[in-house]
């Protein structure tokens, strides 16, 4: 089916008939059927990974199309939670094993097909095509992790300032832990922070501008943490000269900090 939209004139030329041939498809896919045996070694993995079938994990998207130094990516696709033990209760009824908070059941199905399905949202196509990345050519999997929950901050943190690579500080984009960083609501915006480190540690923190929810998300103890952390995520993590790191954390409920993600950036 996309093979043949991509060759449709009418269909690349149309924004309104693009949408509504790309939501057809992804219902299309939410609704099908994903095969017994893998959510059978999903399962077995999960708990082999968690200990449990009750703990909650994320299904995050992982595509051939995010990630790299030319196209980022970020917030073009789904990720969601997911309940393996949801996948073998024998009902359809929530609410989840894994969290009674969550109505509706959570299950390795139901997480695999929104992630899949997630490759063709129409601003993701929209922005792979500005890119010129042939849609033919891109493709889903899922990473899967441990999901955290109630947590305190999620931070943005670069190994430079995108819009002056000049300038060595690392900036830091911190939101309340309900909150987006990369796919922040209209009017909600992050705490800005510039740290200056040397060997590791750093030296001098500049609050450059709050939040829109709170005067203060991340401490000058936790911002020291995450500087100290982002520096030896640098000093190991492999990249190019001219390119910096572009990374996600979290704060979570009991105050540990977690690096979730890491990718390169080339600003400019």
């Amino acid at each position: 089916r996309i093979e043949e939209l991509h060759a449709d004139p009418e269909f690349l030329a149309d924004g309104a008939l693009r949408r509504q041939e790309l939501d057809a498809i992804r219902a299309e896919l939410q609704a099908s059927e994903v095969d017994p045996e893998l959510v059978g070694l999903l399962y077995d993995a999960i708990v082999a990974s968690e200990g449990s079938a009750e703990v909650m994990v994320r299904f995050r998207s992982s595509s051939n199309a995010e990630d790299s130094v030319d196209f980022g990516g970020a917030g073009l696709y789904d990720s969601t939670s997911v309940c393996a033990a949801d996948s073998f209760d024998d009902d359809d009824e929530g609410p989840s094993l894994c969290d009674p908070d969550q109505p509706d059941e959570r299950t390795i199905e139901r997480g695999l097909l929104k992630v899949w399905a997630g490759l063709w949202k129409v601003g993701a196509w929209e922005e792979r095509s500005w890119y010129g990345i042939d849609p033919l050519a891109v493709g889903m999997g899922v990473l899967v992790d441990t999901r955290s929950k109630d947590e305190q901050a999620n931070i943005v943190a670069f190994t430079g300032v995108p819009s002056d690579p000049d300038d060595a500080r690392y900036l830091v984009n911190a939101q309340v832990g309900w909150l987006d960083v990369v796919s922040a609501e209209s009017g909600v915006w992050p705490e800005r922070c510039l740290l200056t480190v040397e060997s590791g540690q750093v030296v001098d923190i500049e609050r450059v501008s709050p939040g829109s929810e709170v005067d203060q998300v991340l401490t000058d103890p936790q911002l020291r943490a995450l500087g100290e952390g982002l520096w030896q995520v640098e000093q190991v993590f492999p990249h190019d000269y001219g390119v910096m790191l572009d990374t996600e954390w979290k704060v979570l409920s009991d105050g540990r900090l977690i690096i979730k993600q890491v990718r390169s950036f080339a600003p400019g």
